[in-house]
């Protein structure tokens, strides 16, 4: 079970993940800090924390900025098998005729297609 703090992060992150996969290979790592700037910026404020042992028991420690954009990152990667199925990434290079599922560093749109096929979850 995850902590309601992480049931909130993701689905933040739920939101920004079309504008991340959209985004140029350069444009991601900022995409990634307007995530960790909004929840950062709530009241009370969103942390990423790590346990830490200390010689009275365990800790929490925030992360930092630089480790919390990473995880951030990894997070706004990650791809639901819902949205593999039903998301078609066009890439650049050849945007009115070749479709590809799965990652691409260079996306020009990103089309809804609920009939896609055979999207399938190959992470």
């Amino acid at each position: 079970m995850f902590a309601t703090g992480n049931v909130h992060f993701r689905a933040l992150v739920k939101k920004f993940q079309a504008k991340y996969f959209a985004a140029d290979r350069v444009d991601k790592p900022q995409v990634a800090a307007e995530v960790v700037a909004k929840w950062r910026q709530q009241n009370p404020p969103g942390r990423f924390l790590i346990p830490v042992r200390t010689n009275t028991g365990n800790a929490w420690n925030d992360v930092g900025d630089r480790k919390a954009r990473q995880k951030t990152s990894q997070a706004l990667r990650e791809r639901t098998s819902k949205r593999t199925e039903s998301v078609v990434a066009v890439k650049i290079s050849d945007c009115s005729s070749t479709a590809v599922t799965g990652n691409s560093e260079a996306i020009c749109g990103m089309i809804d297609v609920e009939d896609a096929g055979s999207g399938s979850d190959s992470e």
